[in-house]
């Protein structure tokens, strides 16, 4: 199985369930099972005056996140494979509106309450949108990679 390294928090919303769609600067050629990797290093080592990692304490990360006992970044899990999903399509994010609006299969894909502020829906970009997942508890111990990686459990 192929693997994505994701840095703290975007891996832990897609095993929460609340990321149902992974942006990046490419695409991938076929739908495809792949895990969902906690990088070691977490993202945006800005803090508050309280210490807290601004995107722990500041919606809609905070929301998301406080749904499932998140309060401080330390709790989420980090340099192992934390999930796997079904990569569905890759669809171009200038015709995602489009494509999500057209097809009924993908309407579910819409209901992501804060699915725009956890990606980069800017030009170039591409919309994976990820289904069937499958939470691994515990996680698995594992390095990361870039782009997919080959994922042994």
């Amino acid at each position: 199985m192929k693997a994505l390294t994701l840095t703290q928090p975007w891996a832990s919303l897609i095993a929460f369930g609340e990321k149902k769609i992974e942006t990046r600067s490419w695409s991938i050629d076929k739908p495809q099972r792949i895990g969902i990797h906690a990088a070691k290093g977490l993202a945006e080592p800005v803090c508050n005056e309280d210490g807290l990692r601004l995107w722990v304490a500041t919606p809609p990360f905070s929301t998301a996140l406080g749904r499932h006992g998140v309060a401080v970044a330390e709790q989420l899990p980090r340099a192992c494979v934390i999930a796997a999903v079904d990569v569905i399509a890759c669809i171009r994010t200038d015709q995602l509106e489009e494509e999500l609006q057209g097809n009924p299969a993908l309407a579910h894909f819409k209901e992501g309450e804060f699915e725009p502020e956890f990606g980069d829906y800017g030009p170039d970009r591409w919309a994976w949108l990820l289904d069937n997942l499958e939470v691994f508890d515990p996680p698995i111990p594992y390095r990361g990679g870039r782009k997919l990686w080959e994922f042994s459990p």
